[in-house]
C-alpha cells in the first residue's frame, strides 16, 4: 500500500484535498450532470493525458482507480457509473497505438505515462480522489504494467486488474504467425506493394516481441487476472497468472478470473456481454461489494447479466468478491448448457485453486475425424483424406468468435479485395458460413449423456499443401439439436510457425502435423448435441487472409493453394477435450 506522502505501508492515510471545482461550478455540474462531471484533472502537476470522472460532491471518497485502455470510446458510462458508487476514475489511453513497427518506442513511452499518473495519484493531489489507489489495465495497456528494468517504482498501486495482458509484446498483433486484423499497424505503409500484414512476423521485426513478458509485469498487494472464454488473450491470461503466481504463492496475492464475456460490446444470441460487463467485474473485485446503481445508469443487457450472475453466485452486484483472509485461487464461470436460438445460456460461478481445477474424475478423450466428415473415438483405419482449394480472394467470412473489435477496419489500411461488416463476438452459429468447400465439418454422434469440459482442448491436426506456406483455422463447435452450430473455441496457425524454435516452410505434399491448443472452457454439452470439429484456411476479417506464398517474396501475389486434411491409422488427425465426470 502507498501512503498519500509516497511512504510505504500502513498506518494513517491522509485524505485528499476536494478542491478542484468552485463552488459554483460545483453547483452547475451537479445540476448538469447529477453531481458527475468530466474533464482534465485538477491539482498541482496533474498529467495531461488523464481524463477525471469524480465521485459526486455529497460521496464520501473511498477508491481511485486508473482506468488504462487501449483506445478510448467506451470508458464513459462505466466510469460514470463507478462514481456514483463514489470511486474517483481516472481514464488513461495511449497517445497512439501500439504496432508491430513502433513497439520498440511505444512501451517505454506508455511505461513512462503510467508511472506519472500514479505518482500523481500516490501524491494526494487529485481532485475527489479517494486514500487507495487501484489500476486496471486492459489490452495492450496492460504491457504498460511493466517494470522498467532496474528501477523500483515508488507508487505502485494497492491493487492490480490485468484484463487480457500479453504473454508476449507479439500476440498483441500476431496469432499463430497470422496479424490480428484488429492490431494491424503501419506494416503495410512500409512494404509498398505487399499485399497482406502476415509477411512479416513478430520476430521478424524485433526479437523483444517474442520475449516473455511474465517476469517484468509489475505487481501490487493484490493482482487479478482477468479474461474469458470468448477472448483473445485467454491463454495468455492463464499463463501470466500461473507464473506470478509461482512467483508469489502467498494466498490472496494473485487470482485469476474466467468468464464468459465476449472480446466486444455487442450481446450475442448467447445473451454473453463483453465489454462494459468486464469492466464491471473488475471495478466490482477492487472496490467489493457496493450499492446497486440507479435505475437506467446501466443498459438492459448488463442489468441481466448481473442478475444472472446474483442468482448463480449469491453477490449482489453479481460477482462473489471472496473474503481478504482466503480468497480462491480461481474464480471461473461455467456454461452449464449451450443456448441455442430458443433462450440464453445457463451461467455459474465456480472456485478451484488451480487452472485447470484438479479433479478424481477428470481423463482425456480423444475424436478421431474420419473420411466423410465424421468424428469419433474409435481410432480410423486406412482412409482417405479430404481436400480443398483454398482461395485467398474468396475467405471465409469471421462469424463471432474470440476477437476484438474491428470497428476501425474503415481507414486507409483495409484490404479493399475483401468485404468489411462489422465483426461479432461470441458462440454464434456457424451455419452462417453456408456451405463451402474449403470449410470442412467434422461432425460426432449425438451424445447419449452430457459432456463436461473444463481445461484447453487441444487438436493433432495431419495436413499437407502444395503451398511452400499457407494457414489453417481450427474451430470446436457445438451443435444442437436444432442444427444450431455454436462457435466454442477457435485458432489459426500459419504452417510456418507449427515447430519451435524457429520458422521453416512445408514440403511438397509432404504429410506433417500441426499441434494446435484452442484456449480455456468450461462448458456442459448437453446430451442430443454434437460436438464438432471445423476446419479451414482463413478467417477474415479475424486474421490476415494468407497470400500462399514465398515468405521471404514478398512482392508474390497471393495464389490458390491446394490443401489436404488427413486421418487415416498412421496419420490421425485427433480432437483431444479435457472432459470430466462432474458437472
Amino acid at each position: 500500500m502507498v501512503a498519500r506522502d509516497g511512504r510505504r505501508g500502513g498506518g494513517h492515510v491522509s485524505s485528499p484535498s476536494r478542491r478542484g471545482l468552485t463552488a459554483a461550478g460545483t453547483a452547475l455540474c451537479a445540476l448538469l450532470t447529477a453531481g458527475l462531471c468530466v474533464a482534465q484533472p485538477d491539482g498541482a502537476g496533474a498529467p495531461p493525458d488523464l481524463v477525471a470522472f469524480p465521485p459526486a460532491p455529497d460521496v464520501a471518497p473511498g477508491w481511485t482507480v486508473l482506468l488504462r485502455l487501449p483506445a478510448a470510446g467506451r470508458e464513459r458510462s462505466v466510469a460514470e457509473r463507478w462514481a456514483r458508487r463514489g470511486v474517483a476514475v481516472f481514464v488513461q489511453t495511449p497517445a497512439s497505438p501500439p504496432t508491430a513497427a513502433n513497439a520498440g518506442d511505444w512501451l517505454p513511452s506508455e511505461i513512462a505515462a503510467r508511472r506519472r499518473a500514479l505518482r500523481w495519484l500516490a501524491a494526494g493531489e487529485a481532485s475527489g480522489a479517494g486514500p487507495r489507489v487501484a489500476e486496471i489495465a486492459v489490452g495492450s495497456a496492460a504491457a504498460a504494467t511493466l517494470a522498467s528494468s532496474g528501477e523500483k517504482n515508488a507508487s505502485t498501486p494497492d491493487a492490480i486488474v490485468w484484463i487480457d495482458p500479453p504473454a508476449t509484446l507479439g500476440e498483441l498483433f500476431f496469432a499463430g504467425g497470422l496479424y490480428r486484423v484488429a492490431e494491424r499497424g503501419a506494416v503495410r505503409a512500409a512494404r509498398t506493394g505487399v499485399a497482406l500484414d502476415q509477411l512479416t512476423i513478430a520476430s521478424d521485426l524485433d526479437p523483444t516481441l517474442g520475449h516473455p513478458l511474465d517476469a517484468r509485469y509489475e505487481t501490487a498487494p493484490r493482482n487479478l487476472w482477468l479474461s474469458g472464454w470468448f477472448r483473445p488473450h485467454a491463454r495468455s491470461t492463464v499463463a501470466l497468472w500461473r507464473s506470478r503466481r509461482e512467483a508469489n504463492a502467498r494466498p490472496g496475492a494473485h487470482e485469476l478470473h474466467l468468464g464468459a464475456w465476449t472480446g466486444g460490446d455487442d450481446v450475442s444470441a448467447l445473451d454473453l456481454a463483453g465489454g462494459d460487463a468486464l469492466l464491471d467485474h473488475a471495478f466490482e473485485w477492487v472496490v467489493g461489494p457496493t450499492a446497486e446503481p440507479e435505475a437506467g445508469s446501466g443498459s438492459v443487457s448488463e442489468t441481466a447479466d448481473a442478475d444472472r450472475r446474483a442468482e448463480a453466485t449469491g453477490s449482489s452486484a453479481g460477482v462473489v468478491v471472496p473474503s481478504p483472509a482466503a480468497p480462491p485461487a480461481v474464480r471461473y464461470e461455467h456454461l452449464r448448457a449451450q443456448v441455442s436460438t430458443a433462450g440464453p445460456a445457463e451461467r455459474g460461478w465456480r472456485s478451484a485453486d488451480e487452472w485447470p481445477p484438479a479433479c478424481l474424475r477428470c481423463s482425456e478423450q480423444r475424436w478421431h475425424l474420419r473420411a466423410g466428415g465424421g468424428l469419433t473415438t474409435e481410432p480410423p483405419g486406412p482412409e482417405a483424406p479430404t481436400s480443398y482449394r483454398f482461395d485467398p480472394s474468396r475467405p471465409v467470412f469471421t462469424i463471432g468468435g474470440a476477437h476484438w473489435s474491428v470497428d476501425t477496419l474503415a481507414d486507409g489500411q483495409v484490404l479493399e479485395e475483401y468485404p468489411i461488416e462489422p465483426l461479432e463476438h461470441g458462440p454464434l452459429d456457424q451455419r452462417r458460413v453456408g456451405e463451402r468447400p474449403d470449410y470442412l465439418r467434422f461432425r460426432g454422434e449425438a451424445l447419449a449423456r452430457p459432456l463436461h469440459l473444463r481445461g484447453s482442448p487441444r487438436v493433432e491436426l495431419w495436413v499437407a499443401s502444395d503451398a511452400p506456406d499457407t494457414a489453417f483455422v481450427v474451430q470446436l463447435v457445438d451443435v444442437h439439436p436444432d442444427g444450431y452450430q455454436a462457435l466454442l473455441l477457435e485458432t489459426a496457425l500459419a504452417t510456418r510457425h507449427r515447430d519451435d524454435p524457429g520458422p521453416s516452410e512445408l514440403s511438397y505434399g509432404v504429410p506433417e502435423r500441426l499441434d494446435v491448443e484452442l484456449g480455456p472452457i468450461s462448458a456442459t454439452l448437453p446430451a442430443g448435441h454434437r460436438i464438432a470439429l471445423h476446419v479451414t484456411s482463413s478467417s477474415w476479417p479475424a486474421y490476415e487472409v494468407h497470400p500462399n506464398t514465398h515468405w521471404e517474396d514478398a512482392s508474390a501475389p497471393p495464389r490458390p493453394a491446394f490443401q489436404t486434411v488427413y486421418h487415416d491409422r498412421q496419420h490421425a488427425s485427433v480432437l483431444i477435450l479435457p472432459r470430466t465426470e462432474e458437472p
